[in-house]
């Protein structure tokens, strides 16, 4: 059986970073894969190390609709795995013939103004028939997009992404050979991830604990403001732009701690990485993240008090966090697994053939 995978873009992003682990752990189908948008030259691209076939779209919607339509016509039989594709791009599965379609809930914002929430809303309410299958990353993306289309939350399966894998938890978190205190940031350098505020908080770290040193790991559009803005702050010296790592697990484990503060997030693969090389973590206190830490409220900023100052405090007692690290990274081998987001994918697929 022949799995097609569909997503937006080959540069890494939540699900795309997952995509290799979950195409090796699932042997007994063969993958290929369709991207809307053209690869990025030389930027990074998650297929660099696969060897399974990709064909790409467009930068024109219209003709990253007729790719797709004339792609998905040639692979009618197969199953086809849909990642946060939107309405229009799962309408052309559905026209081109496509039955069986599992449908990846992996956002939370779906438009940005009446007529796009209007428009959005029919195509998804007449194209997600019972031959879909719709999975969600977490309980909270589920009930935002089941919510925003008036649709029952068991629609959707809760499968958590499959973060937990041998490679983050198979070496010892590093020892430290100098006194820094080196606190971290990885993900997107985007907009809605607060990374102004984030560097704002490390100036006042760095005050108060003067040992300290900023590693962002990550690309995008914003890394030239930000680089500008930690120079304006006088504190580029201690502010370190890192790029994107293929190894991010050895950059957890030489890791104290890790700040998080995006504004919204359908999951937070970071996070759980963090804490599964033994890194502790202070987040946001967005819906998300308080379900992955739902056991573990400690690492939760109050979102009614000054973010500066409960970090400081939290930074002040990071032994304490370190401890509570130990035990979550136990329980995130297991809620996070990659075994666990197979096994699911697994029955989804066989309910199929009934």
């Amino acid at each position: 059986m022949k799995i097609q995978i569909i997503h937006f873009t080959s540069s890494p992003g939540g699900i795309e970073v997952l995509m290799p682990q979950i195409i090796n752990n699932m042997l007994e189908y063969k993958f290929e894969s369709f991207v809307i948008r053209p690869s990025s030259g030389n930027k990074v691209n998650i297929y660099n190390k696969l060897k399974i076939p990709v064909t790409y779209g467009s930068k024109n919607n219209i003709i990253a609709l007729i790719k797709l339509f004339m792609h998905a016509s040639n692979h009618r039989r197969d199953i086809f795995y849909a990642f946060n594709i939107g309405p229009f791009y799962l309408l052309i599965l559905r026209i081109a013939g496509i039955d069986k379609v599992v449908y990846s809930i992996r956002g939370t914002k779906y438009w940005n103004n009446k007529f796009q929430k209007f428009i959005r809303k029919y195509i998804w309410r007449i194209t997600l028939s019972d031959k879909c299958r719709v999975i969600g990353n977490s309980h909270y993306a589920s009930k935002v997009f089941t919510d925003y289309l008036n649709l029952p939350t068991n629609l959707v399966t809760i499968n958590y992404n499959p973060v937990a894998n041998a490679n983050l938890y198979l070496k010892p978190k590093s020892e430290k050979i100098n006194s820094e205190l080196e606190i971290i940031y990885a993900g997107r350098l985007v907009h809605g991830k607060n990374l102004f505020k984030w560097i704002e908080i490390a100036a006042s770290i760095h005050t108060a604990f003067p040992n300290s040193v900023f590693r962002l790991y990550g690309i995008g559009p914003l890394l030239d403001e930000l680089v500008a803005f930690s120079r304006n702050l006088g504190i580029d010296d201690c502010v370190h732009f890192e790029g994107f790592s293929y190894d991010i697990a050895s950059a957890f484990r030489k890791a104290d701690l890790m700040i998080f503060l995006s504004e919204y997030e359908s999951f937070g693969n970071v996070v759980v990485e963090s804490i599964l090389c033994g890194t502790p973590v202070i987040s946001s206190a967005i819906p998300s993240m308080k379900e992955i830490f739902i056991n573990y409220p400690e690492f939760i900023l109050n979102e009614s008090s000054d973010l500066t100052e409960q970090i400081i405090n939290k930074v002040s007692n990071i032994q304490y966090l370190k401890e509570l690290t130990c035990a979550a990274e136990k329980e995130f081998r297991v809620r996070f697994s990659i075994e666990q987001h197979i096994n699911k994918l697994r029955d989804i697929n066989d309910s199929f053939k009934k």
